[in-house]
């Protein structure tokens, strides 16, 4: 039994180890992102497999003024979950910059059992803000959004 509980904790280190250690080898890109009331954030752009794969999981905070901004080549219904995440967020579902759906205030996951999120219609983009911020900028479907992805 004791040498469960040490192979157990030996494991959650190294897949804790080993989420820092991808997290730091990822390059994201960066865009400015403009609402419709003005509001500027400036936000990481996840193009890859891995880094949308590890999204703002094992991060603690987000900024006030950031986000993350998931692309995609082509439109789909992609899911979301919340593993690893430490803070709740707003997912705003974007088609080419148009607000097509939202998540708001989406809680943190906990177990091994976490819901997912997808778009009700194909998406090419997705927005992860701090949660709140939809609310507190009445985002509504129908907005667009001046998305300038800066050079890679």
């Amino acid at each position: 039994m004791k040498r469960t509980a040490v192979l157990v904790s030996i494991l959650l280190v190294a897949g804790i180890v080993g989420t820092l250690a991808l997290a730091s080898r990822l390059t994201y890109g960066h865009a400015a992102v403009t609402f419709e009331d003005g509001t500027a954030l400036t936000v990481e752009v996840a193009s890859t497999p891995k880094a949308r794969a590890l999204g703002l999981g094992a991060r603690d905070a987000l900024g006030a003024d950031a986000g993350m901004l998931f692309t995609f080549d082509q439109p789909g219904t992609y899911g979301f979950w919340m593993k690893d995440m430490r803070f709740p967020i707003d997912i705003i579902w974007l088609r080419d910059g148009e607000v097509v759906d939202l998540n708001p205030d989406v809680p943190v996951g906990s177990g091994d059992s976490l819901p997912s999120y997808a778009p009700s219609v194909p998406v090419n983009q997705v927005l992860e803000t701090n949660a709140g911020f939809v609310k507190g900028h009445e985002i509504t479907v129908g907005d667009r959004l001046d998305i300038r992805e800066a050079n890679r």
